[in-house]
């Protein structure tokens, strides 16, 4: 999905997916981007893993391409263990604290 967030604003940007039929969503500054389904259904997010951020893994424990790096700034990095709703999303999502990761 290609978001025009290079644009020197802070934007908000939101992704969900729900495990049961691998349905995602993403949202920039509260509207629908893209969505599709059958992403990794009935797949889990485990515990104990990392999160990485700004810069694209290909596997598990694999390297790092500086030419694949974000360049910015990341700030209100959230996960929540269900997904949100549209209204969620557009309402008070910036307000609101993940509650599995709240950064």
């Amino acid at each position: 999905v290609d978001l025009p967030v290079w644009d020197g604003e802070w934007h908000e940007v939101c992704a969900t997916w729900r495990s049961t039929d691998g349905a995602w969503q993403i949202y920039m500054d509260g509207f629908l981007q893209d969505s599709g389904s059958g992403l990794n259904v009935g797949g889990k997010v485990r515990s104990g893993g990392t999160w990485i951020l700004g810069q694209d893994q290909d596997k598990v424990g694999g390297g790092f391409d500086t030419n694949q790096a974000f360049s910015g700034e990341l700030s209100q990095m959230n996960l929540w263990d269900f997904v949100l709703t549209q209204a969620e999303i557009w309402t008070d999502s910036c307000g609101q604290h993940g509650n599995v990761i709240d950064w």
